[in-house]
């Protein structure tokens, strides 16, 4: 299966909209409220139908074909309010890039930041 981002995007709106609450963990950290899953290991779940430890997105998105890029930003932005707060892989992210997605999760996710 290979799961694009734009598939990735409409499942994490579906499943918040049917009822998964994502809460702010700690003061910036995005997580499922139930599962304490973060936002990749919850669509994987679903499209998997699979169990993923919360913090193992990279398994999860392997299994279903998405990206590990993308995914590992995802899970960056879902743990860090700014860029600077996270390397990648040992290179920096763009801070425009960073924020830009950050917003797209919390707006797909209903969430607002504090």
């Amino acid at each position: 299966m290979k799961t694009s981002q734009k598939k990735f995007w409409e499942t994490l709106a579906k499943r918040a909209a049917r009822g998964w609450k994502f809460k702010f963990e700690w003061s910036s950290t995005v997580r499922e409220k139930r599962t304490n899953h973060c936002p990749v290991t919850a669509v994987c779940a679903e499209l998997a139908g699979k169990k993923y430890e919360p913090h193992r997105y990279d398994i999860a998105a392997a299994d279903i074909g998405l990206d590990i890029d993308f995914a590992k930003m995802v899970a960056a932005v879902a743990d860090y309010r700014e860029a600077d707060d996270y390397s990648y892989d040992g290179r920096n992210l763009n801070p425009e890039d960073f924020r830009r997605m950050r917003k797209k999760l919390l707006k797909t996710l209903g969430l607002e930041e504090k």
